[in-house]
């Protein structure tokens, strides 16, 4: 995969040494994230709610972390038809796989996007087709991760009032996401164009995310019919996610309500995502700990918890590398 590796030096000769300082900076933060909770935390307490997780529940976590790529497949498979790029199934769970590897072990250099991108352009698309399709496949995921977070948030007492600024964040995000969503099923180009004014009178951060993002969304415009499975997917995908996340809390005891898991999960997601620590080390027990802690689960608990949750992703992400060598070797 040699492509992988010219994707690898571009993005490194574009960064430089402003892309190491950003990584030293990470570093640091995940150190001192991870440090802190540690000072705070009884390891044996820790390693002890670990040991005394059920194996069951965690084998069925195993089975929902395979069978996320599984759905992830079908989503991409649809989308990368409707713009007239057919792969089989088997190589696009292939590439979500490997892709896992990269996401876990090199996040600072390719990423699994840029696989996914290289195995779409490989099979016939374009470079802007293979992004826009993961544009519009990521776009879609967020979409059912806040339609599910909005309705959830309004069953959970307990989460609402430890995020007492959540229904205003939520709100703005599902705002943006719904202008978005509007367009990729906008008939009339006269939505587009309300979309495009729209957008253009964001601040100057918000308003670059939005013109990629509007973008995305206008190249499936006459290929709607592809947009509604793929929300339907992103749905079953959410679903998968959220009762894996339920899976880890039940084999570690914790009394944790299966519809409370649909606010934790997406507010959990979101803040690991902020590009301040590397792989959401030191951020995800930090997290995990605030949220739990609404349902007195203790500080231990919490990191157990996450430790287990990174753990199977680990695991998830060595396979990945093993399907990578096999692929190499064919």
């Amino acid at each position: 995969m040699a492509a992988l590796s010219e994707l690898r030096d571009a993005a490194g000769a574009g960064r430089g040494g402003r892309g190491w300082a950003l990584f030293a900076v990470r570093a640091i933060a995940s150190s001192g994230l991870l440090g802190y909770v540690l000072m705070q935390a009884d390891l044996a307490a820790v390693g002890a709610a670990a040991r005394g997780a059920t194996g069951g529940w965690l084998a069925l976590a195993v089975l929902l972390l395979i069978l996320g790529p599984a759905i992830m497949t079908m989503r991409w498979h649809g989308l990368l038809a409707a713009q007239d790029v057919h792969l089989r199934r088997r190589a696009l769970f292939g590439s979500l796989v490997v892709a896992g590897f990269f996401r876990q072990f090199l996040p600072s250099t390719i990423g699994g996007d840029a696989v996914r991108a290289y195995d779409s352009w490989r099979a016939g698309a374009s470079k802007s087709v293979a992004l826009t399709v993961l544009v519009v496949d990521r776009l879609t995921g967020l979409v059912a991760l806040l339609a599910f977070i909005v309705i959830a948030l309004g069953f959970s007492d307990r989460m609402a009032a430890r995020l007492p600024g959540a229904w205003g964040v939520v709100t703005v995000a599902a705002g943006v996401l719904g202008i978005v969503t509007w367009t990729m099923f906008a008939p009339a180009s006269s939505l587009v164009r309300l979309a495009e004014r729209t957008v253009a009178g964001l601040p100057s951060l918000v308003r670059r995310v939005g013109e990629k993002a509007l973008w995305a969304a206008t190249a499936y415009r006459n290929r709607r019919g592809a947009l509604a499975p793929a929300l339907g997917w992103s749905g079953v995908l959410q679903l998968n996610v959220v009762t894996f996340y339920f899976a880890i809390a039940q084999a570690l005891g914790l009394e944790i309500a299966y519809h409370e898991w649909f606010v934790i999960v997406p507010i959990a997601f979101f803040v690991m995502l902020l590009p301040i620590s590397i792989n959401g080390i030191g951020l995800r027990e930090s997290v995990f700990i605030f949220l739990l802690g609404a349902f007195a689960v203790t500080r231990e608990q919490a990191v157990a918890f996450a430790w287990i949750e990174f753990g199977l992703f680990l695991l998830h992400g060595m396979a990945g590398g093993v399907w990578y060598a096999i692929r190499r070797s064919a």
